[in-house]
């Protein structure tokens, strides 16, 4: 159908099997998300070991395996765990991975407030049912969260985010693009760094 090159990966993971890696291999798609979950470690050093050896999972770190498979297009998702089981140490790697590999970084950080027993309580606890679904305060609240997670990833110098149903983008998208240009002001500033079309800050600014 022509889309291969438009097509990306998701994704390459310590649970991939040698027939899915010999499938990915024998395609043509060039573009994968590299999961940089570590089962044995969720800190920053348990990430980039995945990355670089495979951490006892793979022969090789991730990074280089998917290279040799012809994915050169690479991005990766430092795999975002439960508030209070390791999602600051999510964040915390994504300079670190930047820094060492070369290549994007982002998050599925909706997970972690979409994971919150205490947000799933209050929602529960604080909302009624409508003829469109749950409604109210609770519900209100676990939106909010949920949505606004997604500036996270940007302030801590992410390259993207993958924020969830679809649905979700008309709001996720000012949001997002509010924060990308907090920071593109910043690195004006500060570093002197401009943004190139089609940075948001070039056009959403009033």
């Amino acid at each position: 159908m022509g889309l291969t090159d438009r097509a990306v990966y998701n994704s390459i993971n310590v649970s991939c099997s040698p027939e899915e890696l010999k499938a990915i291999e024998e395609s043509k798609i060039e573009a994968a998300i590299i999961l940089a979950f570590n089962p044995k470690d969720s800190t920053v050093a348990g990430k980039i070991d995945l990355l670089e050896t495979g951490a006892g999972t793979f022969d090789k770190g991730p990074v280089q395996l998917a290279r040799d498979m012809g994915v050169y297009k690479q991005m990766c998702d430092p795999a975002t765990l439960p508030i209070g089981a390791g999602v600051g140490s999510a964040i915390a790697s994504g300079f670190v991975i930047k820094s060492k590999f070369g290549i994007a970084v982002g998050l599925g950080i909706h997970n972690a407030p979409s994971a919150w027993t205490w947000l799933k309580t209050f929602r529960k606890e604080h909302a009624t049912k409508g003829p469109g679904g749950w409604e109210g305060l609770g519900a209100d609240v676990f939106n909010i969260c949920d949505i606004a997670s997604n500036v996270i990833p940007i302030i801590a110098g992410m390259d993207f985010v993958l924020y969830g149903p679809i649905e979700h983008a008309p709001m996720t998208f000012p949001l997002v693009g509010m924060a990308d240009m907090i920071v593109a002001e910043a690195n004006a500033a500060e570093h002197g760094i401009e943004s190139l079309e089609p940075h948001p800050i070039l056009k959403m600014t009033a």
